[in-house]
């Protein structure tokens, strides 16, 4: 069973890199039209598999209650504001926008008052108590922190290659080796599934992002998909290996407190993994901006025209518009715009290189907190008898 929910999870790491494969040539048959039609035959499709794939019957209890609403009401609007913020925060930067500020206090007092109805309730539909403990907070932070590294290839990378003026006919070949990477990983993960393998999965995980992270850390302009796909294929292997482990890690921890205690894991695990998901851009987006913007003034301070490397330089790019522009001073002006273009671009390269280093030490950092994990796990089956030896290495 183990190796099944490896395999399935593994899978959806599968359809982004896939929409990246179907997409351009989508557009080009016949722009968003055909790409909204496709969309909608695949939901129609997803609807006629539900219907016929129906579950095998089960103990079936009537647990709903009305009150489940009102906190569902509490809770979604409150997730909902604080995803707003980590979306548009870099876009609209942080401290300009005052709506941030007031989003973020309204989901807090959401929070606040779902949390407290809840934790009064007789019968909850988030258990506050179990939210509180070490083992739920040890779950919460390895499941952030896997997101945050695997945003190496979402964003850093991609981020990097499209910044470099790569297109969609370039990153073909790109995402098939992200597919390959996945699948390679399902495979391993697959195959060597089992109680005492959980933790050696997840610390290979963090391992092959920081090895790729540090491999992509000293990137050039001249950098281009071929150059990443050994370390896309490494970070794409981590985040089908982590996600099986990640999860019944969690699934195991809420059936030893009961199965009321599901619903409240189902609601840490999607609050974890779109946090996550948008937590990686906002926090590498800004840091790439601010350090694009000291990269910009370091090198446009050493940009002076009566220097005989820069005067060179800007002779070069003027004759690039000799021939179309005759007048030489606008052919000047374009050779200086040129050679902004260039110290932009250098300036971002050098952003990216410093999102990749941090990855790769938050990468660093949430490894020794496995060894640590895992050490600590060794010690607590050695001394516990042999019927607890299975419990306790659910717990990461």
């Amino acid at each position: 069973m183990g190796n099944s929910i490896v395999v399935a999870f593994g899978l959806t790491q599968l359809p982004l890199p896939i929409a990246w494969l179907l997409s351009p040539a989508l557009l080009d048959l016949g722009d968003w039209q055909t790409l909204y039609l496709f969309e909608f035959a695949l939901a129609v499709c997803t609807l006629a598999a539900v219907v016929s794939l129906k579950l095998p019957p089960g103990i079936r209890i009537k647990v709903i209650e009305r009150t489940d609403f009102l906190t569902f009401a509490l809770v979604a609007p409150a997730f909902g504001l604080i995803a707003g913020v980590l979306a548009q925060g870099r876009l609209q930067w942080w401290s300009e926008q005052p709506w941030m500020a007031g989003a973020l206090i309204a989901a807090m007092a959401l929070l606040m008052i779902a949390f407290h109805i809840e934790h009064h309730r007789a019968n909850p539909l988030i258990q506050t108590r179990w939210i509180g403990t070490a083992e739920v907070a040890r779950f919460v932070i390895a499941a952030l922190a896997f997101r945050l590294i695997l945003s190496e290839q979402s964003f850093a990378a991609a981020g990097l290659l499209r910044t470099l003026g790569m297109g969609p006919d370039q990153f073909g070949l790109f995402y098939v080796v992200i597919i390959a990477g996945t699948l390679v990983g399902i495979a391993i993960g697959a195959l060597t599934f089992g109680p005492k393998t959980m933790m050696p999965m997840a610390i290979a995980a963090v391992v092959l992002v920081l090895a790729a992270s540090l491999t992509d850390s000293d990137a050039t302009s001249d950098t281009r998909p071929n150059t990443m796909m050994v370390s896309q294929f490494m970070v794409a292997m981590a985040g089908a290996l982590v996600m099986a482990p990640l999860i019944l890690n969690g699934v195991m921890g809420a059936l030893k407190r009961g199965p009321d205690h599901l619903v409240t894991f189902v609601v840490l695990f999607t609050m974890t993994q779109s946090a996550g998901g948008l937590l990686g851009p906002a926090l590498y987006g800004t840091v790439q901006q601010y350090r694009e913007h000291e990269y910009s003034g370091q090198l446009t301070a050493h940009v002076d025209p009566s220097k005989p490397v820069v005067a060179q330089r800007l002779a070069i790019q003027r004759q690039i518009y000799a021939r179309q522009v005759t007048d030489p001073v606008l052919a000047g002006a374009q050779g200086t715009a040129l050679l902004q273009q260039v110290t932009t671009r250098e300036a971002n390269v050098r952003a990216y290189n410093d999102i990749f280093r941090l990855n790769a030490a938050i990468a660093f950092v949430f490894l020794l907190w496995c060894l640590w994990r895992g050490g600590a796990q060794m010690r607590a089956a050695r001394s516990a008898p042999p019927a607890a030896t299975a419990a306790a290495s659910s717990s990461m």
